[in-house]
């Protein structure tokens, strides 16, 4: 296991799995010289183990041998692709096998890239540095799509509802039950005590500019009416 004050300032955490103790060597030596923190396991199961164990401190790329004991990198690749919590990081098959149907196949099982032994030095540290941004740039994108939460735009005020709650155009007038008068407006033109929304209750129209007018033109056919019977 890596110095924790390593991890702290490293570039990221790659896992090595591969059966030969010298092909971890290689890896770790070559990684870790341009600051990444290297991980390595024997096989398939310890891989497995070693990343259901790292939650504080996740494990950003695997490199994965294919031909190993006890458990193979192609089972490896399906368990950690059919596992919510594992199917996010990206695996980098680094293999003797050089059959195209293998490179084939651990492509479509959801390895991001496949190179043969003996491997590039740089050639894996590019392949590594591209997984590694691509793996933290969708960190991002979940972190941010998890730390949002649903907006609720406030209503506007509605103009066309009514203080009683009931739609259509505000009245110019009171609440008040059947059978009362039209309260006096007073000084200040309060309009009096209001009344509950009830089926007993009915609108009285307070004095407006419509009703003089409606009066005027009520004494202006009247006028009319009387010079047309002389």
């Amino acid at each position: 296991m890596a110095d924790p004050q390593l991890r702290e300032t490293s570039r990221g955490v790659v896992l090595a799995v591969d059966d030969t103790a010298m092909n971890r060597k290689v890896l770790a030596r070559v990684l870790g010289n341009d600051g990444y923190e290297v991980l390595e396991a024997e096989d398939g199961l310890e891989a497995l183990e070693l990343l259901a164990e790292m939650r504080n401190r996740p494990i950003d790329v695997v490199l994965l041998d294919l031909m190993m004991p006890n458990l193979d990198g192609y089972e490896t690749l399906r368990r950690m692709k059919a596992s919510e919590a594992l199917s996010h990081i990206p695996v980098i098959v680094v293999s003797g096998v050089e059959e195209l149907d293998s490179v084939v196949r651990c492509i479509e099982m959801g390895a991001i890239d496949y190179l043969s032994k003996p491997f590039d030095a740089s050639i894996l540290r590019a392949r590594v540095s591209t997984s590694l941004a691509a793996k933290r740039l969708r960190d991002l994108e979940l972190e941010y799509l998890g730390g949002r939460r649903p907006h609720r735009r406030a209503r506007p005020a509605r103009p066309d509802l009514r203080p009683d709650g009931a739609r259509g155009p505000r009245p110019r007038g009171i609440i008040a039950p059947r059978g009362a008068r039209a309260p006096d407006r007073g000084r200040r033109g309060a309009p009096g005590a209001k009344g509950r929304r009830d089926h007993r209750f009915r609108l009285l129209p307070l004095a407006s500019r419509s009703r003089r007018r409606a009066a005027r033109d009520r004494r202006r056919d009247g006028s009319r009416q009387r010079v047309t019977i002389r």
